[in-house]
């Protein structure tokens, strides 16, 4: 049996800036990931979300869509200011699609299937379908 987990694909910029202390106190880390992360938070956006699960004696499943997040309005002024985000302002939002069947036993991929996009009615497309992919495997 089958089960769609709720995703939320429609909010794919950053928009909200960080607070000034907790800017000035992650400066400290000089890591661009740290301070992506911590845009993210602000903005309460995921950029990894399940959107299927099973149960199954036999199989498992690993259904994800991963979203690159862009930047806007006053998170990109911000960000723009600091020179190690400098390459995070650049990125598009896009979406990845990843899903994979396996065998419980012993972990051996069955399926696998993994598509990017910009397109956000295409990710909605493919999880129907993968959704009627599965059910008519199991």
């Amino acid at each position: 049996m089958t089960t769609r987990i709720p995703i939320n694909i429609e909010n794919t910029y950053i928009t909200k800036p960080l607070h000034a202390d907790t800017l000035v106190a992650t400066l400290k880390e000089k890591s661009h990931h740290v301070l992506h992360r911590l845009y993210l938070v602000t903005n309460g956006l995921k950029d990894r979300q399940p959107f299927l699960e099973i149960e199954n004696e036999k199989y498992t499943i690993s259904a994800n869509i991963n979203i690159k997040h862009g930047y806007a309005s006053e998170a990109k002024e911000q960000a723009s200011t600091l020179k190690i985000m400098k390459s995070r302002l650049t990125v598009r939002p896009e979406y990845t699609i990843s899903f994979f069947i396996y065998e419980k036993v012993n972990m051996v991929e069955v399926f696998k299937f993994k598509h990017t996009s910009t397109n956000k009615q295409e990710i909605y497309n493919l999880i129907a379908t993968l959704e009627n992919k599965i059910n008519n495997f199991i």
